[in-house]
């Protein structure tokens, strides 16, 4: 290898690093395989079919890693970024960009959404409602948490609680938690997630 080359080296394998690895796990030889991104992006824009190969590189080149089935779930939502649900509850609960939360129950779309707060969000580009979170004794308490950006771009966070109908959220039940100044526009990332350990 010439003098020259380590840099280069480096540099290449910085470059194969970024492109190729998404994640790490060992085949029954016990190889680490690194998971293609463009294979996981193919198969998440739908690209080519519903029916997706995913390969993976090892020590002696590529394998197949296995296979993904993309089948679609439901029509009719506007700009969805964010899905979840509380622990062992079967609905999905679908965050619409424009400031709507809507719930999938027994595979339907259901027509009326569980929170609406379009009037609030400022929703351009990157902003607007952004991810949601259910407390973790949600079953018991009702609340919810939403992330958005306001009508004068404030980074806020605010606590919901379900009211009588389960599919449907308490507006009045509103609460500001935070609210920050944002002076720019981009980089409005927001995701909520309760974590796991004591306190």
């Amino acid at each position: 290898m010439p003098a020259s080359s380590p840099a280069k080296y480096a540099v290449e394998y910085a470059r194969w690093r970024r492109a190729t690895a998404l994640s790490c796990c060992r085949n029954a030889d016990g190889e680490i395989l690194r998971i293609l991104r463009y294979a996981i992006l193919t198969v998440a824009l739908g690209c080519g079919g519903t029916d997706a190969t995913v390969w993976a590189r090892g020590e002696s080149g590529f394998s197949q890693a296995g296979s993904i089935r993309i089948e679609p779930v439901v029509g009719g939502l506007k700009r969805p970024v964010y899905v979840t649900a509380p622990a062992g509850d079967s609905r999905l609960f679908i965050v619409e960009q424009s400031g709507v939360i809507r719930v999938v129950k027994e595979g339907r779309l259901l027509p009326q959404p569980f929170l609406d707060i379009q009037s609030l969000v400022h929703f351009d580009a990157e902003q607007g409602l952004l991810s949601m979170a259910f407390h973790p004794e949600y079953h018991s308490n009702g609340y919810f948490f939403v992330y958005f950006l306001d009508r004068a771009r404030h980074i806020l966070i605010e606590r919901y609680r379900v009211s009588a109908n389960p599919d449907v959220a308490d507006v009045a039940s509103r609460q500001t938690l935070l609210s920050i100044d944002k002076p720019g526009w981009e980089h409005n990332g927001g995701l909520l997630k309760f974590g796991t350990g004591p306190g």
